[in-house]
C-alpha cells in the first residue's frame, strides 16, 4: 500500500495540486522535491523564473478560459474536444483539483498522509502546512527531515533549526503612518461589547435577558440553528485567514460568509437534488424546476471562483471596506497586532466621516476577531468614538491567531490561552474535527455578534412598513413565498423582519420553528404539508464519506442571497438533518471522468498513434507505451529479452511540470509533450528542462556501472527527436578514425560541464521526425530504439557505437555529479 501525498505548486496566488501514490515521506518524495531546487543561487534564479513563467501562463489560461461558465452552452452539448477545453484538466490533466486561491481543506483528510507546498510567489517550501523553509536556502546536504517535529498535533520546525532557513508565511500588514497622527485627534471610549447591543435594544423596547447569558440555550430556535451552522461551517476555513491580505479574494469571501451566516442572509440547499455533473469543476447546476427568475442555473462552490460572463466571481464586495446594510465593515488581517488594531479603527472612522455621516455603526473584522464601533458627532462638530475590546469569535482556538502575542493589545490574554499551534482543540484536548457534534457554547462573542447584526437591522427597519399590502396579507405572502423572495420581503419592513425571526426558512421545503428537549434537536415544519418533525442536526465533513448518515436530508449553506447572480454554496461542511427528507427528485446522473473524455484505445490494434490530434496528453502517453511494447517485442534478444514491465513512469510524476510526461524503457528516457504546444521556443525550453532533469538523475544514481549516459527521446505527440545525453567526464575518450559524426560530437562534448551541451542529437535533422507521416524517418528511429532495447543487460556505448556491459570505467572517472555541478557553477 502506498504512502499517499500531495504536492502543491503555488503561482500567481493559485495552488496546483498533484497526487503522489508511493513513498511520500520526507526522505522519499521530500528529498526528490529538494533535488529539483538548484543550490547555486544563479541556477536557482533561472529555475524560479522558468517555473513562474510556466505556471503563470497556465494560471492566466485558467482564469481567462475556464472560470467563466456559460449556462447556455454547457459541456453536455459539446463535442469531447470542446468538453475538455472547458475543464480544469485542460490546463494540466494531472491536476488533482482545480487550481484555486486556497488550499482545499480536503488536504487534511485521512486519505492524504503527507503534503508539500512549493510557493513560487513567496519563495517558501512548506511541509504539512506547518514547517516553512526559505526556498532558496532549502538544506540539500544532510537529513533536513530531522528538523521536522510535531507540536500540538501540528508539524513545525525544531528549535535548533538554523534561523536563516526558516520562512514566515503570514501576512505582514503595511500600516500607513498617517493613521497614528490622526488617532490623536479622535476621542475614543472603550466600552463592553454587550453595551452596544443593549443600548440599541433599549431604544426599540427589545428584551435584553438573553444578553446576560450568552449561550445557545437562551436563543430562539432559529438563532440557535443559524449560529450552530455558521460556527461549524466557517471554522473549517480558519487556517486560511492569516495567510491573506484583506484585499485578497479568499479573505473577502470568507469574511462575507461569516457575516452573511451570522446575519441570517443565507438559505440551505440540498446538494442531492442538484445537478452534480460539474461539482469537481467547481459548480452545481440548479434544475429548471427549482429556478425562480431571474435566478441563474449556475450555483458556484464557495471560493471556487466560477461565475457567469460579465459577473464578478464570489459573493463578497470587491473592496475590503463596504456597507453591510447599515453597518460599515472594514476587513483586516492580523488584528492581534496593536498597530493594526489602532490603524483599522482610525481608518474606518474617517471612511464614514468622509461620506458626510454624523452617526454610524461599524465593525473592524478579521474573521477571527471583531471590534464593535459607534461613531457620533457631538454638538461641537467633533467625532466621538465608542469601541469594544477585541473579541475573539472562535474561542476554541485559544487565541485569535497562530501567533504568541508579543505586542500590547486591548484584550490581553493569559498564558494559558496562548498556544503554539493554530489547530483547534476541544476542552478535552482532542482535535475538534474528530467530532460531528456542533460546538459553539464556548463562544459568547460569536453569539454577541449575532445580536449586534440583528439589532442593527432592527434599527434600520424601525418605522418602515409595506406601502402596498397590510401586514396580514404580507404575512400570508411570506408564508407561501420561495426562499429567495422570503429573504427579500424580510428586509422590506419591520413587521416582515420580525416575522422572519420567528422561524428560519431553510429552503422551499422546511423551516425551523422550535427546539427539542435534546441538544441539537430542532422542530422542522414541512412547508408543503404543515407537518412538524423533530430532527437532529449533525455536522459532517465531506472528506470523510464513511461518516455519511443513512436517511435524513443533507443541507449546505448558500450565501449571496441579495444578488442571485452571485450565489455561492459552501459545500465542504454538510449539515445532516435526521427524519427530514428532500422533496425534489434526487439527481442520479454520475459525473464524467477524464477517461470518458478520451478516445478508447484497443490494445490489440496493430496501428500505432491513431488517437485524434486533440486527444489529451494522457492518451498519447498510453499510445507511446503501446508503441514501446511493440518495439521491444520485435527487438528483444531471445536469451536476454526485455519485458513490457521494463516500461515505467517517472518515480515521482507529481514533480513533472504541467504538460510534461516521462517514461523510461530500460536505459531509454522519453520526455513527452502535447503536439499543440509545439513551437521553436517550446523545443528550446523543453531541452533545457530535460538537461536539468538528467543532471539531477545522474547525481542520484550511485551505481558505478550506470553506463555512459542515456538515450533520450523528446516528443511532441508523434513528432520526435532522438538524443544521447553523455555523462560528464574529466578526460575525452578516444574514438575510431571512422567514427560517425555524432560519435565524434559526443566525445568532444563529454567534458563540457554544461549538461545542455552534453545532449547530442543522434538523428541529425533540423525538423523532428513525424512518426505518422514520415515512413523513412520512422524506420530509422525504430532501428535505434530496437537496438537500445535488444538486450536488457547491455547499454549503448556512444564511443564504440556498440552494445556493451557497463563497467566502473564507463563514466570516465566522474561517477558523482558534484564535480559536474561545480564546474557548471564556475562556468556560470
Amino acid at each position: 500500500m502506498g504512502t499517499r501525498g500531495l504536492v502543491f505548486v503555488r503561482c500567481r496566488g493559485r495552488y496546483f495540486a498533484y497526487y503522489n501514490q508511493f513513498d511520500s515521506y520526507p526522505e522519499g518524495l521530500g528529498v526528490a522535491i529538494v533535488q529539483q531546487i538548484p543550490e547555486n543561487y544563479g541556477e536557482y534564479s533561472k529555475w524560479l523564473k522558468w517555473m513562474r513563467g510556466l505556471y503563470g501562463r497556465i494560471s492566466q489560461y485558467f482564469e481567462e478560459h475556464i472560470l467563466t461558465v456559460n449556462v447556455d452552452s454547457l459541456p453536455d452539448t459539446m463535442s469531447p474536444n470542446e468538453q475538455r477545453a472547458k475543464t480544469y484538466r485542460d490546463v494540466d490533466d494531472r491536476l488533482q483539483y482545480a487550481p484555486l486561491q486556497f488550499l482545499c481543506p480536503l488536504v487534511r483528510g485521512s486519505m492524504i498522509i503527507w503534503n508539500y507546498i512549493i510557493d513560487l510567489d513567496q519563495e517558501i517550501f512548506t511541509v504539512q502546512e506547518g514547517a516553512h523553509f526559505k526556498l532558496a536556502k532549502m538544506p540539500h546536504a544532510g537529513d533536513w527531515g530531522a528538523l521536522l517535529t510535531f507540536v500540538n498535533q501540528r508539524m513545525t520546525l525544531k528549535d535548533y533549526t538554523p534561523k536563516d532557513v526558516i520562512a514566515d508565511i503570514f501576512c505582514q500588514p503595511n500600516i500607513n503612518p498617517k493613521w497614528k497622527a490622526m488617532r490623536k485627534a479622535l476621542t475614543i471610549e472603550l466600552i463592553p461589547g454587550v453595551d452596544f447591543v443593549t443600548k440599541m435594544n433599549r431604544a426599540f423596547g427589545k428584551s435584553m435577558a438573553s444578553l446576560f447569558d450568552l449561550s445557545l440555550q437562551t436563543l430562539p430556535a432559529h438563532a440557535h440553528f443559524l449560529l450552530t451552522a455558521c460556527y461549524r461551517t466557517c471554522r473549517e476555513y480558519l487556517s486560511l485567514v492569516n495567510n491573506w491580505e484583506p484585499e485578497c479574494f479568499v479573505f473577502r469571501e470568507l469574511a462575507f460568509a461569516v457575516l452573511s451566516l451570522a446575519a441570517g442572509e443565507v438559505y440551505f440547499e440540498c446538494p442531492d437534488v442538484l445537478n452534480s455533473n460539474y461539482r469537481s469543476e467547481g459548480y452545481f447546476l440548479i434544475p429548471d424546476s427549482k429556478i425562480y427568475r431571474p435566478q441563474s442555473r449556475l450555483l458556484p462552490l464557495f471560493l471556487h471562483e466560477r461565475h457567469l460572463p460579465g459577473v464578478e466571481p464570489g459573493s463578497a464586495p470587491k473592496s475590503p471596506t463596504f456597507w453591510f446594510h447599515n453597518i460599515l465593515v472594514h476587513l483586516t488581517s492580523r488584528l492581534d497586532l496593536a498597530d493594526v488594531e489602532e490603524s483599522s479603527i482610525v481608518n474606518i472612522v474617517h471612511y464614514g466621516l468622509d461620506q458626510g455621516l454624523k452617526e454610524f455603526r461599524a465593525i473592524v473584522f478579521s474573521v477571527l476577531d471583531v471590534i464593535f464601533i459607534h461613531v457620533q458627532k457631538g454638538h461641537d462638530g467633533k467625532p466621538y468614538v465608542k469601541r469594544s475590546r477585541i473579541m475573539s469569535l472562535f474561542e476554541s482556538y485559544g487565541t485569535s491567531t497562530a501567533y504568541i502575542m508579543t505586542t500590547p493589545r486591548s484584550s490581553p490574554k493569559t498564558p494559558s490561552q496562548i498556544r503554539n499551534s493554530d489547530e483547534p482543540v476541544t476542552k478535552k484536548g482532542t482535535a475538534l474535527e474528530e467530532s460531528n457534534e456542533p460546538q459553539i457554547d464556548g463562544c459568547p462573542n460569536f453569539i454577541l455578534m449575532y445580536h449586534f447584526l440583528h439589532a442593527a437591522t432592527t434599527e434600520r427597519l424601525a418605522g418602515t412598513k409595506s406601502l402596498v399590502f397590510p401586514n396580514e396579507i404580507m404575512s400570508t405572502i411570506m408564508e407561501y413565498s420561495d426562499v429567495l423572495t422570503y429573504h427579500t420581503l424580510a428586509k422590506s419592513s419591520a413587521f416582515c423582519y420580525e416575522l422572519s425571526r420567528r422561524k428560519l426558512q431553510l429552503n422551499d421545503d422546511y423551516a425551523v420553528v422550535g427546539s427539542g428537549v435534546e441538544p441539537n434537536v430542532f422542530v422542522l415544519e414541512d412547508l408543503r404539508s404543515g407537518a412538524r418533525v423533530h430532527s437532529e442536526l449533525r455536522v459532517l465533513r465531506n472528506d470523510r464519506p464513511w461518516c455519511r448518515e443513512e436517511g435524513g436530508m443533507t443541507l449546505n449553506p448558500v450565501i449571496g442571497v441579495t444578488d442571485t447572480s452571485r450565489l455561492s454554496i459552501i459545500s465542504y461542511v454538510t449539515l445532516h438533518m435526521s427524519v427530514a427528507t428532500a422533496k425534489d427528485p434526487i439527481f442520479l446522473r454520475k459525473e464524467r471522468t477524464s477517461s470518458q473524455l478520451s478516445p478508447r484505445l484497443n490494445d490489440n490494434d496493430a496501428l500505432i498513434f491513431k488517437a485524434p490530434a486533440h486527444s489529451n496528453l494522457e492518451t498519447f502517453e498510453i499510445e507511446w507505451r503501446r508503441y514501446f511494447s511493440h518495439l521491444m517485442t520485435r527487438s528483444s534478444d531471445p536469451d536476454h529479452y526485455s519485458l513490457t514491465s521494463d516500461i515505467q513512469n517517472k518515480l515521482y510524476r507529481c514533480l513533472l511540470p504541467p504538460g510534461y510526461r516521462e517514461l523510461t524503457m530500460l536505459s531509454v528516457h522519453l520526455f513527452l509533450r502535447h503536439g499543440r504546444d509545439e513551437t521553436t521556443e517550446e523545443w528550446r525550453m523543453t531541452l533545457q528542462f530535460i538537461a536539468r532533469q538528467l543532471l539531477v538523475l545522474q547525481a542520484c544514481e550511485d551505481s558505478p556501472s550506470r553506463g555512459w549516459g542515456y538515450p533520450v527521446i523528446v516528443a511532441f505527440s508523434t513528432k520526435v527527436k532522438l538524443f544521447y545525453y553523455v555523462f560528464h567526464r574529466l578526460d575525452p575518450p578516444s574514438v575510431a578514425p571512422n567514427a560517425k559524426s555524432y560519435t565524434v560530437e559526443i566525445a568532444a562534448r563529454c567534458t563540457d560541464p554544461d549538461p545542455g551541451c552534453r545532449l547530442v542529437q543522434l538523428i541529425a535533422r533540423d525538423d523532428p521526425i513525424d512518426l505518422k507521416n514520415d515512413d523513412d524517418g520512422r524506420l530509422e528511429f525504430e532501428n535505434w530504439v530496437m537496438m537500445f532495447c535488444k538486450n536488457r543487460r547491455l547499454h549503448y556505448n556512444p564511443f564504440t557505437e556498440e552494445l556493451a556491459e557497463p563497467s566502473e570505467e564507463a563514466s570516465g572517472g566522474d561517477n558523482n555529479e558534484d564535480g559536474g555541478r561545480a564546474g557548471h557553477e564556475e562556468n556560470e
